[in-house]
């Protein structure tokens, strides 16, 4: 094979493999679980024990999100954790750490999804309980399955 052809092929290989690493190397802006998290939240959904609240039960309910402060409520009432997440499991996990007085330092031990602009978050009821592996929420299974809307501004 002539030496100048040889060179010419090594040459557009080299330009091939620079231009797939350009492509490949350049970088994906994603917003973190933990800064997807921040926010004003409206409740769509709420199953208790595989029991479905009613529209008129969740319209009230509000999860404001900010730093690691996860707050839930309903007029007067509100609940305040703060919260750790692991997006790496799979499922992804949420740990809600009780700041109530009555049960303040309790782990509840969930996971979460993001759908969209929809945020679900399956726990169980009683922070004793295990970790959900899904987010089937059937009658007695002890868990609680909510569908969260982000506020729109």
């Amino acid at each position: 094979m002539n030496r100048s052809v040889l060179v010419s092929a090594l040459a557009i290989m080299v330009c091939a493999l620079l231009n797939a690493n350009t492509i490949v190397a350049e970088p994906t802006l994603e917003l973190g679980d933990e800064a997807r998290f921040q926010g004003i939240w409206f409740m769509a959904e709420n199953v208790i024990n595989g029991y479905k609240s009613t529209d008129r039960q969740i319209k009230p309910w509000v999860l404001v999100v900010e730093g690691d402060e996860y707050n839930p409520g309903a007029g007067e009432q509100s609940v305040d954790y703060s919260f750790r997440l692991d997006p790496t499991r799979t499922p992804k996990t949420i740990d809600l750490i009780s700041r109530e007085e009555l049960d303040r330092g309790r782990v509840y031990r969930g996971i979460y999804a993001f759908e969209g602009e929809s945020l679900i978050v399956c726990r169980p009821l009683d922070s004793e309980d295990e970790r959900p592996a899904g987010f089937s929420c059937r009658p007695n299974s002890g868990l609680s399955r909510v569908v969260w809307k982000r506020k729109k501004d």
